[in-house]
């Protein structure tokens, strides 16, 4: 007699859990990726900018 209750609140209660867990794993994810990806262009970008200086003075010592 007790059993059905307590069947019903425990429904609702696993799938807000389940929707809760999902969408903190969801933020923490694109955080996560978001923080990895300017870090990557970061990087790839001030290494073009030394090749691009790097190449700039050679050709102005062939200038020279």
């Amino acid at each position: 007699m007790f059993s059905k209750p307590t069947r019903k609140v425990r429904r609702p209660l696993a799938v807000r859990l389940t929707l809760w867990y999902a969408g903190v794993f969801t933020v923490s994810s694109l955080a996560a990726f978001g923080l990895l990806y300017a870090l990557i262009v970061s990087v790839v970008r001030e290494r073009t900018d030394d090749a691009r200086f790097s190449a700039l003075a050679r050709q102005a010592e062939r200038f020279r």
